[in-house]
């Protein structure tokens, strides 16, 4: 008994997913790169799986909406699928299966692949919180380096009013002393004047 596995086009992928051939183009890579392996026709294009389509959505959730990189995102999803049940069927279109495998083994297929599914979110949402975790831990030290350049910024401030003030006192002594100093001057200036006029006194 043979069973055609429907594959879809590069174009149909990129319009279902919203994104341009460009940017399917280096997801495929990146996955590529980690090993995992896309089915290809004749021409050596391309051709994608249901399966395929659930691991790029995958993949545009990370890039997308958890804001890893492409090259992160191909590792980890390649680790998780290139050797997993999940890919059965991943060798050529269209995929066999042998009669002899009977329903059971059809069964057990539907079930699995769920599983899979289920076993990938865990692992994934498992890497997500130490991300999480990772960033959180960097935030904090941000903060803490914040608050200490805060501090120190706050010591400068204050060092440098006292300074002003201290300058401030300073120039204001300065000036009561210049200020006293005038005035016995000018004290002395008038007790000369009036020894002066007592001589002229004497001469007349």
């Amino acid at each position: 008994m043979e069973t055609i596995e429907k594959a879809y086009t590069t174009k149909e992928v990129s319009t279902t997913l919203g994104i341009g051939d460009s940017t399917l183009r280096k997801w495929c890579l990146s996955l590529e790169k980690n090993e995992y392996p896309f089915t290809r026709n004749d021409q050596n294009q391309r051709l994608f799986l249901e399966k395929d389509l659930v691991v790029l959505k995958l993949f545009q959730t990370m890039v997308q909406t958890n804001n890893f990189s492409v090259e992160n995102a191909g590792m980890v999803i390649a680790s998780k699928f290139k050797e997993s049940a999940f890919s059965n069927g991943t060798g050529g279109v269209p995929a066999r299966r042998e009669e002899e495998q009977g329903e059971k083994g059809s069964s057990n297929e539907v079930i699995q692949k769920p599983l899979d599914i289920i076993q990938y979110q865990e692992a994934y949402i498992q890497e997500q919180r130490e991300f999480n975790q990772v960033l959180l831990e960097s935030m904090r030290e941000q903060r803490e380096f914040n608050q200490a350049l805060l501090e120190r910024l706050e010591k400068q401030e204050t060092y440098m009013q006292e300074g002003l003030h201290t300058r401030d006192g300073e120039l204001t002594q300065s000036i009561r002393e210049l200020q006293q100093q005038l005035k016995q001057l000018e004290i002395q200036t008038q007790e000369k004047r009036k020894q002066r006029k007592g001589l002229f006194k004497w001469f007349r």
